[in-house]
């Protein structure tokens, strides 16, 4: 059975069968602006170019009868169908080739194995490539943090979202299977630049608060702490500035919101996420490379699968 895969509004539905894309499309849930893809089709395409299926236009004056018999079919019977479909959908979502998230309660080891799957697809060259080339800059704005100016420091500290944000985007279209390339990261980068660069602000407000300390322990531990909170309740700000893009006190208001409903999960998740990250300096400091684009790969999928819950499909290359 086919499934095919639904990009709506930004987010990306699915997989469904046939059946049940025509039976959104009927009931107004998809339309012929959307984008679909199948196991073997190469690129995303229109819905429209989609064998079988058929769009309703709107109704004219002379059809008020077509109208009115569509809505008058009985509730019922539409959940019913729906119900089937979605248990042929279960039967046979082993059958099909792909990996796709399951839904279930342990989410926090759910985000860390996605940013195990996306690190493997870096294996192929056209992903290799793009990553890479959002990798550079980050790494040499790392580099000239290391400099003694405090000036500088806070630069590229307020500086290191834009250029986090750019990578953050290309990590979602992957996630959800859209082509990108370096021109498309390039554009990234201009999707929330103020916003982004009033984040690096804010995450340096216990810089600045560390003069008010005349104790450097005390200021040490305010620093920690005050870092911890702000790194834990804007989790998915950033994020929703690059893909929402929404002001950032929307950003920020909801970012609280999400991780108070899913606050301990969240926790967890960060402590194992540190804990990942930080495992790689076990192998001779280089494999800190690695833990970390793992790591932080799964941070994106966290985002979208608290704000979209998209379904992530495997190439074939990935079962390699």
């Amino acid at each position: 059975m086919l499934k095919i895969h639904v990009s709506h509004n930004g987010k990306t539905e699915g997989p469904y069968p046939m059946e049940v894309i025509q039976e959104k499309i009927l009931k107004g849930e998809l339309t012929s602006k959307d984008w679909v893809w199948w196991h073997g089709q190469k690129n995303w395409v229109h819905i429209t170019d989609l064998p079988g299926i058929r769009f309703e236009e709107t109704p004219k004056a002379p059809q008020p009868r077509k109208t009115a018999e569509a809505k008058t079919q009985p509730l019922e019977h539409q959940e019913n169908k729906k119900e089937d479909t979605s248990r042929a959908a279960d039967d046979t979502a082993e059958k099909e080739d792909g990996f796709t998230i399951p839904d279930f309660q342990v989410e926090f080891l759910l985000w860390i194995t996605a940013g195990w799957y996306w690190f493997r697809s870096l294996l192929l060259p056209d992903r290799l490539k793009v990553n890479l080339t959002a990798m550079m800059p980050i790494l040499l704005l790392f580099i000239a943090a290391r400099s003694e100016h405090k000036l500088i420091l806070i630069l590229c500290n307020c500086l290191l979202p834009i250029l986090l944000g750019g990578w953050n985007w290309i990590i979602m279209e992957q996630f959800r299977k859209h082509p990108v390339d370096t021109r498309d990261l390039f554009q990234a980068y201009g999707r929330a630049p103020f916003q982004l660069f009033c984040m690096g602000l804010i995450a340096q407000i216990p810089v600045f608060c560390m003069a008010l300390f005349e104790s450097e322990e005390n200021a040490s531990a305010f620093f920690l702490l005050t870092s911890f909170i702000l790194s834990f309740f804007l989790f998915y700000t950033n994020n929703l500035l690059v893909d929402k893009r929404l002001s950032l006190l929307n950003a920020i208001m909801i970012s609280v919101q999400a991780v108070n409903r899913r606050f301990f999960p969240t926790l967890l998740y960060l402590f194992l996420a540190g804990a990942l990250a930080a495992s790689g300096i076990l192998f001779f400091l280089v494999g800190f490379i690695f833990t970390f684009t793992i790591a932080y790969a799964s941070t994106v999928f966290a985002y979208l699968w608290v704000f979209s819950r998209d379904t992530i499909s495997q190439e074939e290359n990935w079962e390699n």
